[in-house]
């Protein structure tokens, strides 16, 4: 492994990792940094404490988008990001960013951009790239920047303390050992029961966002914690969405007092089209306003319908793209209204 590698922080060496074709599941070994306690009772929007300060959910979520950019720019087709490695990754450079907080550590506006032409020279690609990248999954422009301002930050101040003088052939070694010293001064609590399986897949926690309403309310998917939620994005020019709404509409008539919910998501818009739609189609559930398609992008939702059946802990147990039928409901609806253990 090269000196600079070993020199960088969490979004700079998944970058590398990506261009060197590492990334990929169970390619990476764990670190054993995070062999911490993990039975906690931390709430939802937590995935772990650093000497009981929080680490949030979004905070995680931002750094994980970042990789997810990342890969797309310069992983291999058919590359799968190890969610777990790049969660490892994070909350080490969580240690490292503090301890150089600490010591008066900063990092310029230049270094920050200077890195960012960097990636986009290895990946070969330009600005409107990374843009329309970013825009994929719901990342700012100054939220990339951030990733990338910790890990500048975590790779000078391992350069200047860590490894100062340190011979090359040392570097390795001299690094895991300064890790593991720096692991030992701190208490990394992790709640893996909620954000660390936060994602898209059947067993992960559903990932929070907050809509506007077609009532002119706001609601976020976290408000409908406990209940049994069929969120279903769509559109009123999509054909299929307009053949299964009156069958969503008729499951949600027939199980609203176990329980369900159904959420229609409207994806781009406007609340005037919406409510002409659902008045000829008779619609009594929720609906909600994507109107920037920020949301449908964080759910990769790249087809109308598509359908996340949610159970009453906040837990995907399947996604379904394409138009529903009952033979579908028959199948998810048990396992969404069904009490927790």
């Amino acid at each position: 492994m090269n000196r600079d590698f070993l020199l960088l922080g969490f979004p700079v060496r998944i970058a590398l990792l990506l261009a060197a074709g590492l990334f990929l599941v169970g390619c990476i070994a764990s670190t054993g940094m995070l062999n911490a306690p993990v039975s906690v009772d931390a709430p939802p929007e937590v995935v772990a404490y650093i000497d009981e300060q929080p680490v949030s959910v979004d905070q995680w979520e931002q750094a994980k988008a970042y990789a997810q950019v990342t890969m797309e720019l310069l992983a291999e087709p058919g590359a799968v990001m190890d969610e777990r490695s790049v969660f490892d990754a994070y909350i080490e450079d969580l240690l490292i960013v503090q301890e150089a907080a600490e010591e008066g550590f900063t990092v310029s506006d230049e270094e920050v951009e200077a890195e960012e032409r960097r990636i986009l020279t290895v990946a070969g690609v330009d600005e409107r790239a990374l843009e329309e990248a970013l825009a994929r999954v719901g990342l700012s422009r100054e939220a990339w920047r951030e990733e990338l301002a910790r890990g500048v930050l975590a790779a000078n101040y391992i350069e200047k303390v860590a490894l100062a003088d340190v011979a090359p052939a040392e570097r390795g070694q001299r690094r895991a050992d300064w890790l593991n010293d720096l692991r030992d001064k701190h208490q990394i609590i992790l709640a893996l029961e909620h954000p660390v399986t936060v994602g898209l897949r059947e067993g992960n926690l559903v990932p929070d966002f907050t809509l506007a309403t077609l009532d002119g309310g706001e609601k976020s998917l976290s408000d409908l914690r406990g209940q049994a939620v069929i969120l279903n994005f769509w559109a009123t020019w999509c054909f299929p969405c307009r053949e299964e709404m009156p069958l969503l509409e008729k499951k949600y008539q027939a199980n609203k007092d176990k329980g369900l919910v159904v959420v229609g998501v409207n994806v781009g818009e406007s609340p005037a089209q919406v409510q002409e739609f659902v008045d000829n189609i008779g619609v009594t559930f929720p609906i909600w306003l994507d109107r920037d398609q920020k949301v449908s992008r964080q759910y990769r939702v790249f087809g109308l319908p598509s359908t996340f059946f949610i159970n009453r802990e906040g837990v995907i147990e399947s996604f379904f793209l394409g138009q529903l039928r009952n033979a579908q409901l028959k199948e998810f609806l048990p396992r969404i209204l069904a009490e927790p253990d």
